[in-house]
């Protein structure tokens, strides 16, 4: 992942293209409408600030915007 992007209750998500053909995936751009209350976007966003900080440095996305 190169980068992630939380506006409102619009997730996108930004992948390395060396890791389509891994993935199954034809395009790096990923745009997800989460369907939920302001409440349950505002717990995710929290969950997903520390998920993408986990592990080794170099594996984290380059640029996180929630």
């Amino acid at each position: 992942m190169r980068a992630a992007e939380l506006t409102g209750n619009v997730l996108r998500v930004s992948l390395d293209p060396a890791a389509l053909l891994d993935l199954g995936l034809d395009d790096p751009e990923i745009e997800a409408v989460l369907d939920a209350p302001a409440e349950a976007i505002a717990r995710f966003r929290e969950i997903l600030v520390k998920a993408l900080a986990y592990g080794r440095a170099d594996a984290r996305p380059l640029r996180v915007s929630v």
